[in-house]
């Protein structure tokens, strides 16, 4: 080469010309610079020691003496990452060199992700290797000795001497790092406990060994029926049902054949506008400022907090009886996670806000709350065939009850059984009515068992598609002008039976005759007394004292 290490470091010390202005200079670099050109030089010397004869005992010779790599020894999860870093060094100098090596697990160069793990040079340093631990524990068996959750790894690199005209080639191997392939995490599923709004959706990772896992399946349990506890797909998307399943919680849960056992996740569902969501039938009683008040409609909500339409019925001493539509502007609701919820309802007699408490995505408890009136009944889904504007879906015998003031302001209840034909004619046979028209107060106004009660009903043909109807009723008891009633559809029997029929609907008198409002339902053909059992019961009314309200129990025997 013509230049030994000990001439170098003397010229880096004494001499290094730099440009000042048009003549040279010399000056002394500092320790820090000394190192730094010392190491290129240093590197210089060694790629040169590759070509020419640097050996045959020359005492300013240098070459490779030993690799070492550290840590040497750690522990890695499965499917993790760490890095080891190679040190070289060379003789006659104890600046390291960038000297490529060549990086292996058990022996293998690069290594085999799939069994033992792989290795690879970093891309911004030559001297550091990247291991990546395989996604089970390895076993290898290595000169006959069965080596399990254990791998070696070496750095080497490789020299050629050239002495007097002959090149020889041979390798330098570091020390040996033993890594200890850990269990790793096993199957998880991020997140781990959320909490999802009704109707919402969430999205679950599954990770096996901390790295996403594609080849997971899904389920949810409970699973079935999917509208109460909700679904999930096969890339890990969670829809939730609309209202709080029994509990309030599902799991989610995510199975890998690869991993020993499967993961979960506890989802707490809570409620949303998307709680009130569809077609919906109204009804409730209280008080404005001049007395009775009774309101009963039907309602579509968005599932977004807005009314998109609807129409209600309102009769009261303030203001008569009136047909409405609810404004689809202007007519919101919003609610909580806990099922309470908050309406604002816009007609053209006023605005009326309304608390409510969902109790399922198909029933709610209803309370007015403005300064113009209060009052208290129930929110209720409508069924399809609540819907059909068929006069058909009200077939057989039905009971209703009824409960007001007459015109003179004093209390009215009413309650009967009639039977639908199915065609719109209620024929006076197979028919009841019983009349307390303040009754308490002059046993002249307490009309009883009446069997003259006939009348017709139909779908109403303006409001169509709102469940809306009306009901006429004449007997006896109640004069010689028939009665008019709106009626409600709300929905199918709960279980068994005809799905097509309407077995509840909401009635509201509309003809100025009386003030009174209450509901209807499907009763049972040929029934002669209550099923054996528990029955609770609550009634209420005015007395001449004033209001009163009722509560209690009783037992059945089945035979009357």
């Amino acid at each position: 080469m013509g230049l030994n290490v000990a001439a170098a470091v003397d010229l880096v010390q004494k001499w290094i010309p730099i440009r000042s202005g048009r003549r040279p200079r010399l000056r002394q670099r500092s320790p820090h610079s000394i190192a730094r050109l010392l190491a290129m030089l240093s590197l210089t010397i060694a790629a040169g020691c590759l070509l020419s004869s640097c050996g045959g005992g020359n005492g300013g010779s240098t070459t490779v003496t030993n690799v070492t790599i550290s840590p040497t020894s750690i522990t890695v999860p499965l499917n993790t990452q760490t890095t080891f870093t190679a040190v070289v060094n060379l003789s006659n100098s104890t600046v390291s060199t960038t000297t490529t090596v060549t990086w292996e697990v058990n022996g293998v160069s690069g290594g085999d992700l799939g069994t033992i793990g792989s290795i690879a040079a970093s891309p911004d340093n030559q001297l550091e290797g990247i291991y990546t631990a395989p996604g089970t524990v390895p076993s290898q068996t290595i000169s006959g000795v069965t080596q399990v959750g254990q791998v070696a790894i070496t750095a080497v690199t490789t020299q050629t001497t050239t002495t007097k005209g002959q090149s020889t080639t041979g390798t330098v191997t570091s020390n040996t790092a033993i890594v200890t392939v850990g269990a790793g995490s096993g199957l998880t599923v991020s997140p781990t406990t959320p909490t999802v709004p009704a109707g919402a959706t969430q999205q679950f990772t599954a990770l096996l060994n901390g790295l996403t896992d594609t080849n997971a399946t899904w389920t949810v349990t409970p699973s079935s029926p999917a509208s109460t506890y909700g679904s999930i797909g096969s890339s890990g998307l969670y829809t939730a049902p609309l209202s709080p399943p029994p509990g309030g919680m599902v799991t989610i849960t995510a199975t890998d054949p690869a991993a020993t056992q499967p993961a979960t996740s506890t989802v707490t569902i809570s409620y949303s506008d998307h709680s009130l969501s569809g077609p919906y039938a109204f009804s409730y009683t209280g008080n404005d400022s001049q007395g009775f008040l009774a309101v009963a409609g039907s309602f579509v909500a968005d599932g977004n907090g807005r009314m998109v339409s609807g129409v209600e019925d309102v009769s009261s001493f303030l203001t008569g009886v009136k047909t409405v539509e609810i404004n689809s502007g202007s007519s919101t609701y919003v609610i909580g996670a806990d099922g309470r919820g908050t309406a604002n309802i816009v007609t053209n007699l006023g605005q009326s806000t309304w608390d409510f408490v969902m109790t399922t995505t198909g029933h709610a408890q209803i309370t007015r709350m403005d300064a113009t009136a209060n009052g208290g009944g129930t929110i209720d889904e409508q069924s399809l065939a609540a819907l059909s504007n068929n006069v058909s879906v009200l077939t057989g015998p039905y009971v209703f009850n009824l409960l007001g003031a007459d015109t003179s302001f004093h209390p009215l209840g009413l309650a009967g059984k009639f039977t639908a034909n199915g065609s719109g004619t209620i024929p006076a046979s197979a028919s009841i009515i019983d009349v307390n028209d303040d009754g308490i107060a002059s046993a002249a106004g307490i009309k009883t068992s009446d069997t003259s009660l006939s009348g017709t009903y139909e779908f109403d043909p303006v409001f169509t598609g709102t469940g809306r109807g009306l009901l006429t009723l004449a007997s006896t008891s109640t004069g010689a002008t028939a009665r008019e009633y709106a009626f409600y559809a709300v929905n199918s029997p709960a279980s068994g039976g005809d799905t097509d029929l309407v077995a509840r609907l909401h009635l509201i008198e509309i003809d100025s005759l009386a003030f009174v409002a209450g509901d209807m339902f499907a009763a049972p053909s040929g029934a002669t007394a209550l099923t054996a059992g528990t029955y609770v019961f609550t009634g209420g009314g005015q007395v001449p004292a004033g209001a009163y309200a009722a509560g209690g129990a009783f037992v059945s025997s089945g035979s009357g």
